[in-house]
Formats: C-alpha cells, structure tokens, sequence
C-alpha cells in the first residue's frame, strides 16, 4: 500500500525514489530493487530445502517482485550505512524515529512491547531493542537495534524461512559484541501435562521410522525427510526437556531441548486443546554456543 501511495503522490516507481532518495545519497552502491533480466554483479542465489536436499529458489512472477514489501537487494555493508544515517538521524527526524520504535497504543495504553511503524519493539531485560525479520524466495534476513547499548545487527542467509534461523543468529551476535546482550540459556520447567509429552515423543520417533500410530500427525513423505536432515546426532535419547509451553487461540505450543550439549535442536510441538499434536518443527538450538 505504501509503494502505491508513493506513485500516486510522486508519479514514480517507489524503488526510483529510493534510489534517488535514500540509497544515493547514503553511498548504498549494491542496493537496488529486484530485477529478474538484468545482470547483478556478485549477486547471490536464493535457496530451499526439501526433503533433506537444497534446491534453487521457487519462482515468483515479477508483478509480485515490483511491489514496496522488501523486494531489494541489499548487502551487509550497505546496511551498516542505513544503520549509520538512522543514528546520526540524517534520513529521519528523531521525533519520527520515537514514532517508529514507540509501540502502538492498545486501548489508549503504550505497552512495553509492541508493533512501532514498521519496526517490532521489545525489551531484552533493561535493554530495549527494535527490530525486524523478513523471507522471500530463499533468502532471510534479520536487523535490530539495541538502542542503549548502541549496537546494532544485520543478518542476511540465502536459505528458506523453514531452515534459517537469522534472528536467533542475530541474538548470539549481539551477546558475542557486548556480553551483557548475550541471551540466556534455556532452562527446563516443570512440566504440568507429562502425557503430553510422551504422546509427542513417542509420535516424532514414529514418524522418523515409518510406524506412525493411527490418528496421529502424518506429515508427507517431503517432510518426513525433512526432519530426518534437521535431527541431530543422538536425538533419540530419553524424553526430552520441556523449555517453554504456551497457548495461542486453540492451540498449545510446546517446546522441548533435544540432543546433546552443543548439537541441541529444538522440538516444537503443535497440538490441539486435548493434546493431540497436530503440526510438528525441528529448529535451531541457540543454546549452541
């Protein structure tokens, strides 16, 4: 929507104005809109796995690429100079960027974590940070800001959304500069619906091997691949330990350490108001570190 207001308001193309704008004023000389035809130096290739094997990015018509939601190209060192003009305040008046990192007010209240304008608002123990993510054809990337201690993070992969983890990369990096930012390991909580976690259990050891228990998750053969490639070394351990168990709408999520010291996945289970699980993930283990 914003894309189109910008042509409605100055007649041009919203990645010309950025050009004109933002990227050549700030020396951004690799950022540039997405182009399909034309030959980009040094540009990278966008990835996906699937079944356990890397395959090149799905194709996306160009009309959806020539819209203002991402749709550029862009590089670390390029970021790092948008990153330098949002400090020195040089593209933005400091009164728009409290605008942009002050959450939006819900029933007339400001919460301390929130959405801002185009920009996730959170707090890291004393520590505010703000920050976005974003996935397209392949490719993640990850930016955030750690407004008092004044560091910041950009994060970019050329592999899909499902096997990419460049927030949790982004984390680490952010502790490994200032320690104080470094996130917590996760610690093991009491677990209130053990039978729940054995039922899980049991049903991802079933679905590696093929002998799936009848009305459990059945995920197709694609997936089931999937998860074997994403499970680390000695997986099948004893039951695992249960981090964190929450629930959104109908749904309970609960997530669990698997692995061992170093080689940790993470184990999240999707189920139903009565514990049947219904959709399944293997992620990337922070604590690996």
């Amino acid at each position: 929507m914003l894309g189109a207001l910008i042509r409605r308001v100055t007649g041009a193309f919203y990645g010309d104005m950025l050009e004109r704008e933002i990227f050549g004023k700030l020396g951004m000389t690799a950022s540039r809109p997405i182009s399909d035809r034309e030959i980009v130096p040094h540009r990278a290739s966008g990835y996906e796995r699937r079944g356990g094997a890397l395959y090149n990015q799905e194709w996306v018509s160009p009309t959806f690429n020539a819209t203002a939601d991402g749709t550029l190209y862009l590089t670390v060192r390029d970021m790092e100079l948008w990153d330098r003009a949002l400090c020195k305040a040089s593209v933005l008046k400091p009164s728009t960027l409290q605008q942009m990192w002050t959450p939006f007010a819900v029933a007339g209240t400001v919460p301390m974590e929130g959405y801002g304008f185009g920009w996730f608002v959170r707090r890291a123990g004393s520590e505010t940070v703000v920050e976005h993510d974003g996935a397209w054809q392949g490719f993640t990337s990850y930016f955030a800001r750690y407004l008092g201690a004044g560091v910041s993070v950009a994060v970019l992969t050329n592999l899909d959304a499902g096997h990419s983890e460049p927030q949790l990369i982004g984390h680490v990096v952010a502790g490994l500069v200032e320690p104080s930012l470094m996130p917590s390991r996760s610690a093991s909580v009491h677990d209130d619906r053990p039978e729940w976690s054995k039922r899980f259990w049991t049903e991802l050891q079933g679905i590696v091997v093929g002998s799936v228990n009848a009305g459990a998750y059945t995920p197709t053969p694609e997936v089931v691949a999937d998860l074997k490639a994403l499970l680390p070394k000695g997986w099948d351990q004893s039951m695992p330990s249960l981090i964190s168990r929450s629930r959104e709408d109908a749904h309970w999520i609960s997530t669990y350490r698997i692995g061992p010291e170093g080689d940790g996945r993470r184990f999240i289970a999707i189920s139903d108001t009565d514990g049947r699980m219904m959709d399944l993930a293997i992620t990337a283990n922070p604590d690996n570190r």
